[in-house]
C-alpha cells in the first residue's frame, strides 16, 4: 500500500447526492475535513505482471497507524475470501507505516504476521530503502564492523575520475556532480541512488 499527497479537491455526484474529497475511510468512518492525501491498496502477482487496485481512501495528512492496521486487516481478509494466497505486504518507510510495523509485532527476527494460520511477510519497498541509505550516507558517516563508510570517498572518486579526459577510460563514468548536489527532488530519484550504491562504484573506490 502507498500514500500520496494530493492537492485538496472535491467532486460532486449529483445522482448519489454525495460530494467526494473529504476524509473517508469507508467502514471506519468519514468526516467533513477536506482530504489532501490518497491511500491506495494494490494487489500484485508474485509470478506474473498482474496488478489490481483493492481500494483507495482519502485522509488529511498521513493515515494513523491504527486505521492502517484495520484497513490492512480488511484487505487481507477480503483477498483470502476471494481465494488468493497472500505472501507479503509492502509499503514505504513513512512514520505511520513504521509504527504500524511495530504495532503488528514485526521485527528482523519475526518479519511476518499471521493471517488465518498463514505467514504474511512485511517488507519495506526496496527503492525507498535504497534512497534512505544513500540520503543518510550523504549526511552522516557509517560505522560497519569498525570500518568507516563515508561520502567523502565517493566525492574523491568523482574528482579523480573527472580528471580523466577519455570517458571510456573512467572507472565511474555515470557519476556526475548531480549525485552530490542533492536537492529535494534529487533525493527522491531512485536512479541516482542505485548508481551511487552500485557494485561498479564500489569497484571504482577500490581501484583508486
Amino acid at each position: 500500500f502507498d500514500e500520496i499527497g494530493l492537492t485538496a479537491w472535491s467532486s460532486c455526484h449529483r445522482g448519489k447526492d454525495t460530494v467526494d474529497g473529504f476524509v473517508n475511510f469507508g467502514d471506519l468512518g468519514q468526516s467533513k475535513e477536506l482530504g489532501n492525501h490518497g491511500l491506495v491498496f494494490m494487489a500484485s502477482g508474485l509470478l506474473s505482471h498482474w496488478m489490481q487496485p483493492l481500494g483507495y481512501f482519502i485522509s488529511r495528512n498521513s493515515t494513523p497507524a491504527a486505521v492502517l492496521k484495520d484497513l490492512l486487516s480488511q484487505c487481507l481478509s477480503k483477498m483470502r475470501s476471494a481465494g488468493f494466497i497472500v505472501k507479503g505486504v509492502m509499503c514505504d518507510m513513512g512514520a505511520a507505516n513504521q509504527k504500524l510495523r511495530k504495532d503488528l509485532g514485526v521485527t528482523p527476527d519475526h518479519p511476518y504476521i499471521e493471517c488465518s494460520g498463514e505467514k504474511v511477510f512485511v517488507f519495506f519497498y526496496p527503492p525507498h530503502l535504497l534512497k534512505c541509505i544513500r540520503n543518510n550516507l550523504h549526511a552522516h558517516d557509517f560505522d560497519v564492523g569498525g570500518e568507516q563508510v563515508s561520502w567523502r570517498y565517493i566525492k574523491e572518486v568523482f574528482k579523480l575520475d573527472s580528471d580523466i579526459r577519455c570517458v571510456s577510460l573512467r572507472s565511474a563514468p555515470k557519476l556526475t556532480a548531480v549525485h552530490d548536489n542533492l536537492g529535494a527532488l534529487k533525493k527522491m530519484k531512485v536512479k541516482t541512488s542505485a548508481q551511487v550504491m552500485s557494485q561498479s562504484l564500489s569497484a571504482a573506490i577500490m581501484t583508486y
